[in-house]
C-alpha cells in the first residue's frame, strides 16, 4: 500500500481508486464530480516531452468534458505558458509548477488518463507508473512508449492504452477522444484498466528476457 494515497486499491478492487479521485479533486480544487475523467501529466516541461503539442491542442482539449492536472517544472518558456493558464479555468484545470513526489503519486492514483505526447522517449517510466496505478496512458508511439503501450486498434485483446503517430495536436486529440469515448463505456474501460494494472513491468521479468536473449545469442555463436 502507498501511504501517500487516500485509500489502497488493486485490479480486483477499484473502490480505493475512486476514493483517491475524490481526494485529488478536493486537494487541487477541481469540481467534485466522480463521472468526469481526470487527464494528467506528471512531467519535465520541455519540448522533448511534447509540451508544444499540448499547448497547440489546449483550446480543443479544455472544450472536452474532462479535468486536467499538470505537475512539473522545466524550460522557462513552457513554465511561462502554463503559468498563464493557471487559474484560467477554476474547477477544471490545476497547474502545479513544482515537483512533489507524494503529490505525483496521488495524481497517478486519482486520475483516469495520463498524457505522454513525447517527441522521443528511449524508455519512459511515466506510462509504466500510470499503468500500475490504474491510469490509462495516452502516448505518442515512439521508443519505449511504443514498446510498452498497445492501442486497441493494434490488438483489442492486449490493449492497455492509446497511442498516436504524428507529433501534432490533431493526432493527440484523436487518440484522446477515443480514450474519452471508451471511458464512457464502463465495462470495457474497467477491463482496460485492470489489464494495465496486471502488467508485469518488473525488473525480474526484464532480467529474464535479457537472459533469454543472451542465451539465444550464445547459441547462434555456438558458444
Amino acid at each position: 500500500a502507498d501511504a501517500a494515497l487516500a485509500a489502497p486499491f488493486g485490479p480486483e478492487n477499484l473502490r480505493g481508486k475512486r476514493a483517491c479521485k475524490r481526494a485529488l479533486q478536493r486537494e487541487l480544487g477541481l469540481e467534485p464530480d466522480p463521472t468526469v475523467p481526470i487527464v494528467t501529466m506528471v512531467t519535465r516541461l520541455d519540448t522533448q516531452k511534447g509540451l508544444d503539442t499540448v499547448e497547440e491542442a489546449w483550446r480543443d482539449l479544455v472544450k472536452r468534458k474532462l479535468q486536467f492536472v499538470l505537475l512539473g517544472t522545466g524550460e522557462e518558456a513552457h513554465m511561462k505558458r502554463f503559468a498563464r493558464i493557471e487559474g484560467s479555468r477554476p474547477g477544471q484545470v490545476s497547474i502545479n509548477l513544482s515537483f512533489d513526489e507524494a503529490l505525483a503519486r496521488r495524481i497517478y492514483a486519482g486520475s483516469d488518463l495520463f498524457l505522454m505526447p513525447s517527441r522521443y522517449e528511449p524508455c519512459g517510466l511515466g506510462q509504466l507508473i500510470a499503468l500500475r496505478y490504474g491510469t490509462v496512458p495516452v502516448v505518442r508511439r515512439t521508443g519505449g512508449l511504443a514498446d510498452t503501450i498497445t492501442d486497441p486498434r493494434e490488438s483489442p485483446r492486449r490493449a492497455n492504452g492509446f497511442s498516436f503517430e504524428e507529433p501534432s495536436a490533431a493526432a493527440l486529440m484523436e487518440a484522446l477522444d477515443r480514450a474519452l469515448d471508451l471511458y464512457e463505456r464502463r465495462r470495457p474501460w474497467l477491463t482496460l484498466v485492470r489489464r494495465g494494472m496486471s502488467r508485469d513491468s518488473s525488473w525480474a521479468r526484464s532480467a529474464e528476457r535479457y537472459v533469454e536473449l543472451y542465451r539465444r545469442a550464445m547459441e547462434m555463436r555456438d558458444v
